[in-house]
């Protein structure tokens, strides 16, 4: 992985906003269309949303990735929860090309396609999804950490280990958008989603995905310490 890069994470802040009973409720995610008809992960971040809160009230957690694109807002069922998380990287530009997320009542959601390796983590309502940790370098994301935490029971320093790594990584399984070499365009893909604005704040980002202003970077030294505790 390439150096002067920095480690960007949500994870303190969904525990925080967890335990005052919010929840994953939504993903807010952008494609990059240029990279063909697929398109190419290009961004993505977590929403919140609490259910004794108006339905219409979110909180947006840090954005993952970099600027531009089409970008949609896939929402998740009543009761539903995340239970497997994978990404695709491409073996020569070091570049994330699909994320993937599986929830417990089966639903697939797909953003972008790749050839590369596939890196997996498992979830269950024990052991709970608490968000993502990127790898982020001009604008671009070389990897991804997905953390977990046992339920009422959270620690930072109890996260998700990938079932493949990098060096070791096995063939991707595809999804019903693009079995048999078949795949579907970022806009089919896409077409059940809501649509969000393309708004540009003044850091280039798209405002619908610009970071709460209260999330913090760590460092990629701070995120070994982490790995190392």
């Amino acid at each position: 992985m390439p150096e002067g890069g920095e480690w960007v994470s949500d994870y303190e802040l969904l525990l925080e906003k967890w335990e005052h009973g919010w929840d994953m409720r939504a993903l807010n995610y952008c494609v990059d269309t240029t990279e063909g008809e697929t398109g190419r992960f290009k961004s993505m971040q977590i929403v919140l949303g609490h259910e004794d809160v108006n339905g219409d009230e979110e909180y947006r957690l840090q954005r993952h990735g970099g600027a531009g694109g089409p970008c949609y807002q896939w929402k998740l069922e009543d009761h539903d929860f995340i239970v497997k998380a994978q990404y695709q990287f491409d073996w020569i530009t070091g570049y994330v090309d699909m994320v993937q997320f599986v929830t417990a009542k089966g639903v697939t959601k797909q953003i972008g396609s790749g050839t590369g390796p596939l890196v997996t983590y498992h979830y269950t309502q024990e052991k709970q999804f608490t968000g993502i940790i990127s790898y982020e370098i001009d604008d671009e994301t070389y990897a991804f950490g997905a953390f977990d935490s046992v339920c009422n029971h959270l620690d930072k320093d109890d996260y998700a280990s990938p079932e493949s790594s990098q060096e070791g990584a096995r063939e991707p399984d595809w999804d019903a958008t693009s079995v048999k070499g078949e795949e579907k365009s970022a806009t089919e893909k896409a077409k059940e989603d809501t649509k969000l604005t393309q708004d540009v704040d003044d850091e280039g980002r798209v405002a619908s995905l610009a970071q709460p202003a209260d999330v913090k970077m760590i460092t990629i030294d701070e995120a070994a310490l982490l790995r190392q505790q």
